[in-house]
């Protein structure tokens, strides 16, 4: 049950977000919709960290894996065809496979157990232009921020290894071209094609090991990734 109750501050944060944002395109002469997505994540490097055991480095790798995620989005449009997104990309509980490697030796280490727990929330803020518009046919591009926060709690049931938590916030940039179809008056089908192309991530890292002083057990890290990782959303949206 705590693992519920951990997801209810994230769910109120969305909340206000949207509460915010539906208040923001009220007070401008705009033409709102709200949105619906499936959003295909591809899959990513493993998220990893590295703890010191004795006198071997070890690297702690979540695995991840291609994920489809259901988004809501509000969208302001004004009369010059510019527009703000306001979108949860994706929020979801899992429990995912994890492993440990023996840097040194090169040697894997599975961690058995069912209590690898892992827990994302993304967003998304776009601000961008529709350029070319026809009757049905609307194509434009936007620039996106992606903040998303992650959580992972690895609970072995192998006795050399001792409880590790990660705890990161990634930020990603992304190009955003789109193209929407206008199926009625108030419905349409919008497909997104977000290029990821730069991600600041924050890492807090635990290690509850009681025979390592407190300052050994904590990792903090600031990286920076640059790269070209391709997403897909595709969606309906509904005219307010």
């Amino acid at each position: 049950m705590k693992y519920v109750f951990s997801a209810l501050p994230l769910f109120l944060i969305a909340l206000s977000i949207f509460f915010t944002a539906t208040i923001y395109a009220q007070q401008t002469d705009s033409k709102q919709s709200v949105g619906f997505y499936l959003n295909y994540l591809p899959t990513l490097e493993a998220i990893n960290s590295t703890t010191i055991i004795g006198n071997d480095l070890r690297i702690f790798s979540l695995n991840t894996s291609p994920e489809v995620y259901l988004g809501f989005s509000l969208t302001a449009v004004n009369k010059a065809n510019w527009f703000n997104e306001y979108s949860i990309i994706g929020l979801h509980y899992r429990k995912e496979d994890a492993q440990t490697i023996n840097y040194l030796e090169d040697e894997i280490y599975p961690i058995a157990g069912e209590n690898q727990h892992t827990m994302n929330f993304i967003l998304r803020w776009e601000k961008g232009k529709y350029f070319i518009q026809s009757k049905n046919l609307h194509i434009g591009c936007s620039m996106g921020i992606s903040p998303q926060f992650h959580y992972s709690h690895i609970k072995p049931k192998v006795s050399s290894f001792f409880p590790f938590s990660i705890f990161q916030i990634n930020n990603r940039l992304n190009l955003i071209p789109r193209l929407k179809i206008d199926i009625n008056e108030r419905l349409a089908m919008i497909t997104k094609i977000p290029l990821e192309f730069m991600t600041a991530t924050w890492e807090y890292t635990y290690y509850d090991n009681p025979a390592q002083p407190l300052d050994e057990r904590r990792n903090n890290n600031i990286m920076l990734d640059l790269g070209l990782r391709p997403q897909v959303n595709v969606g309906i949206t509904l005219s307010l």
